[in-house]
């Protein structure tokens, strides 16, 4: 069976208009699509829609699953994977060598972006951080730093399974981008907003 290739969208599409696109039963199975790639819809009076970027982005997934390949498989292939955080120690170092072994058998007639290495160093890194102390020095740093982190990153530094933007303890995640995250400190004020006074 050979994919049908999807119009492009004039206009951003609601979430039913995309159930209906990529004929799934559930609204589940398009929440999951959509959750996989760290997709927003955003609101549009009573409906949630999305943009014809991510529509986009969501075709190309349609057609990678249609293809037999998985969610993960589809966010390694574009560069936007990070090791999964399991619960335990043991999947945890599995995830990140998948990860990473999965970032090392690109072909070499494909570049492998700066995300990508990026994404595979820091699997690497997070494989040896496990202690409370660890991910809060992580967040720390990247606060500091004014890093870009993804939202796996956090799932791992939190150890939430949900990332929303907003305070988290003494840490406000900032949406920056498709699936990227910047974190401030709640508790300094030095970061975007100056004290009144000398400060």
């Amino acid at each position: 069976m050979s994919p049908t290739v999807l119009p492009t969208p004039s206009a951003p599409l609601t979430l039913g208009e995309l159930q209906k696109r990529y004929g799934l039963k559930t609204p589940n199975a398009l929440r999951s699509r959509v959750e996989g790639l760290g997709i927003q819809p955003q609101q549009d009076g009573r409906s949630r829609v999305v943009a014809i970027t991510d529509v986009a982005l969501l075709d190309e997934l349609h057609e990678h699953l249609g293809s037999g390949g998985t969610i993960s498989s589809f966010l390694r292939s574009k560069g936007m994977a990070i090791a999964t955080v399991e619960d335990s120690a043991d999947s945890d170092a599995d995830a990140v060598s998948d990860s990473v072994s999965d970032l090392a058998t690109v072909p070499s007639s494909e570049p492998v972006s700066f995300e990508s290495l990026l994404n595979a160093i820091a699997a690497v890194a997070q494989s040896k951080q496990s202690s409370p102390g660890e991910r809060y020095r992580f967040l720390d740093d990247a606060a500091q730093a004014g890093w870009q982190v993804t939202k796996a990153d956090l799932r791992w530094a939190t150890g939430q399974s949900t990332v929303k933007v907003g305070q988290w303890r003494d840490y406000i995640f900032e949406r920056v981008g498709r699936g990227l995250f910047r974190v401030h400190r709640a508790d300094s004020g030095k970061g975007s907003k100056p004290k009144k006074g000398k400060g």
